[in-house]
């Protein structure tokens, strides 16, 4: 029975007033036979990769009844906001490996489906002689976290050294790309050849023997 008003108010914790919600201060009144009142706050749903973030809702100022312990509230924001990075910007792998394996993480929300293209390009190493040129699109589910790409590797006979490609990531769908969005296949030449050491020795005819490198 009777009116009862109470002020509610709100307070930053991790998160920010106007750039993550918006919290605005009032009153709440209850009229006869009323028993509860909801506030309502705007989540902003930015793009920005971040932690769960939270902010506090209290009630004051009560009149014409008391405050109880709990008139405090603590509200946290699930963040969903997802960018793609490789593991690492460089990678190092045999020439006689059939295979180069990349690693994709998804960093920030992983409640949508989200989606990011890839692609190879010639460094010293070139398409179809040292690596098989590969491109498509990676989709990460909701909870997944982290994807492979796979790019073959191929075993020639050549003495050409060590030759690298790289893989870029592009075009993501519902995220951003993150820091790391190159990376760089190396390969390790595993041909040798077999030379004398000079082509020309001098030995006295007194000697027992030649030895030649």
């Amino acid at each position: 029975n009777g009116t009862v008003t109470v002020d509610y108010s709100f307070t930053d914790i991790t998160a920010t007033n106007s750039v993550d919600y918006a919290g605005t201060n009032g009153s709440l009144s209850f009229t006869n036979g009323v028993t509860s009142l909801t506030v309502e706050v705007p989540i902003t749903d930015d793009s920005s990769i971040e932690a769960n973030e939270t902010f506090r809702v209290s009630l004051t100022n009560v009149v014409n009844a008391v405050l109880l312990v709990r008139s405090n509230t603590v509200v946290t924001i699930l963040q969903d906001d997802s960018a793609f990075s490789f593991s690492t910007n460089a990678v190092t792998v045999a020439e006689s490996a059939t295979s180069a394996t990349l690693t994709v993480l998804r960093t920030g929300g992983t409640n949508d489906t989200i989606t990011v293209d890839y692609a190879t390009a010639d460094g010293t190493a070139t398409n179809a002689v040292d690596y098989t040129s590969t491109s498509g699109t990676l989709s990460f589910g909701p909870g997944v976290a982290s994807r492979t790409i796979t790019v073959p590797i191929i075993n020639d006979t050549d003495i050409d050294g060590d030759n690298d490609f790289t893989v870029t990531l592009s075009n993501p769908s519902g995220a951003s790309l993150g820091a790391t969005t190159n990376a760089t296949v190396t390969i390790r030449d595993n041909d040798s050849t077999i030379q004398f050491s000079t082509n020309a020795v001098s030995v006295a005819e007194t000697g027992s023997t030649v030895t030649l490198t």
